[in-house]
């Protein structure tokens, strides 16, 4: 089960894993990229907004349908301060490093063009054997 009104905005969808918690992201109106955490792992209704991120914060410019449909970002790390989010953005190529605390986006030292269109997360498991 998706988070709630999560259904409606299949685009830039993705699952992940941050801070050992399963999340959920997604595009939001073409303003807004917002990821869900569930805080009870296998409990449809624990799911919780963690971030909501405007994409003229993240410097990503929506300008035509075109570039929208290229739109792909995927929450790829949090730092264990909580204080650094870092995205993968297939529209532009490249690492997006964003301060939570300043609401900026850090320059990257990732200076070659990456694709991100297939990354994908490994987690051993999310559900302790103990």
């Amino acid at each position: 089960m998706l988070p709630p009104g999560a259904e409606e905005s299949t685009h830039s969808s993705n699952v992940c894993v941050l801070m050992n918690s399963l999340c959920f992201s997604h595009d939001f109106n073409k303003t807004d990229f917002v990821i869900w955490k569930m805080t009870e792992f296998g409990d449809d209704r624990s799911w919780t907004k963690f971030f909501t991120f405007s994409y003229h914060n993240l410097q990503v410019n929506l300008n035509s349908r075109f570039v929208y449909s290229w739109l792909k970002l995927k929450a790829l790390h949090l730092s264990e301060d909580g204080d650094t989010i870092v995205f993968a953005s297939c529209l532009h190529n490249q690492a997006i490093l964003y301060n939570l605390r300043t609401n900026r986006v850090l320059e990257s030292r990732v200076n070659k063009k990456i694709c991100w269109y297939s990354i994908k997360d490994y987690v051993e498991s999310l559900v302790s054997t103990c």
